[in-house]
């Protein structure tokens, strides 16, 4: 999506449904004009926020769907078997998600890709983001489990076999105590997003102990972008995007700023 900044707008403001209609039955976005179509967004955890915003990715959408079929054939020989939750599930389904091979993963940064048609997917469907680090491992005691990481550089293997398989494929030895927890990171890549992944994973194991986790409170500032990006596809012009910012000047200006912020997000959240 390039910016048109400081490109007259011709568009014709988006007074009808027509347009906003075409692109939520497409890609399941809600009506820009109406904050409430979104949903609770309070309750939203921090990788329901990414996934809104790199859901709305052309390049993104259009892996998925080059992807899915072939996916769908491959897991569905496996459906009912141990191993394979989702094998069941069909493209069109939450839950299903696209094995995109190792390129794709780094681009968008999620181990396989959920259909982006979907904003209410499982936790644990967008919760498997390969952004560095992020092995996961529980202490089931006494001090000895084991754990897996992809590393395919030290694996010998064809690009459709990295393409189909879908497991970890190294093993290194862990010590760790029942109820313990150990995460890696990756100090080549970024930290943020890496402690916000094993945030997302502490909080479900805290949960899952019944100890109460404080719910974060997400910037509001995202629900105005998310609409931003949403208005524009649907043809509004930047006066009444200006108008979904209220603690800005209001301007043409302005509006063109908050959509490109938006549309960073999109790319690197």
């Amino acid at each position: 999506m390039a910016s048109d900044k400081g490109k007259s707008d011709t568009r014709t403001p988006a007074t009808s449904a027509t347009s906003a209609t075409r692109a939520t039955n497409e890609w399941g976005i809600p009506d820009w004009r109406d904050a409430a179509s979104y949903g609770d967004v309070k309750r939203w955890e921090f990788n329901r926020w990414r996934w809104e915003f790199y859901r709305r990715r052309d390049d993104l959408r259009e892996c998925f769907d080059a992807y899915a079929d072939e996916t769908y054939q491959h897991k569905k020989q496996h459906a009912g078997k141990p191993g394979f939750p989702d094998a069941h599930l069909q493209p069109h389904e939450a839950g299903f998600s696209a094995i995109v091979g190792v390129d794709n993963r780094k681009r968008f940064g999620y181990s396989n890709l959920p259909n982006p048609r979907i904003g209410e997917q499982p936790a644990w469907a967008i919760s498997h983001l390969d952004i560095g680090g992020g092995i996961y491992l529980m202490g089931n005691g006494p001090r000895a489990t084991f754990g897996y990481r992809l590393d395919w550089a030290d694996v010998a293997l064809s690009e459709k076999q990295k393409f189909l398989l879908n497991f970890e494929l190294s093993c290194f030895p862990v010590s760790l105590n029942q109820d313990e927890i150990c995460f890696t990171f990756d100090l080549n890549k970024p930290l943020e997003p890496q402690l916000e992944n094993a945030r997302f994973m502490m909080k479900h194991e805290y949960e899952s102990h019944g100890k109460p986790i404080q719910r974060k409170r997400h910037p509001q500032k995202w629900l105005g972008y998310l609409r931003t990006l949403d208005a524009r596809v649907a043809g509004a012009v930047w006066r009444e995007i200006a108008n979904l910012h209220p603690n800005t000047a209001q301007t043409n200006q302005t509006a063109r700023d908050a959509w490109e912020q938006a549309n960073a997000l999109c790319f690197k959240f």
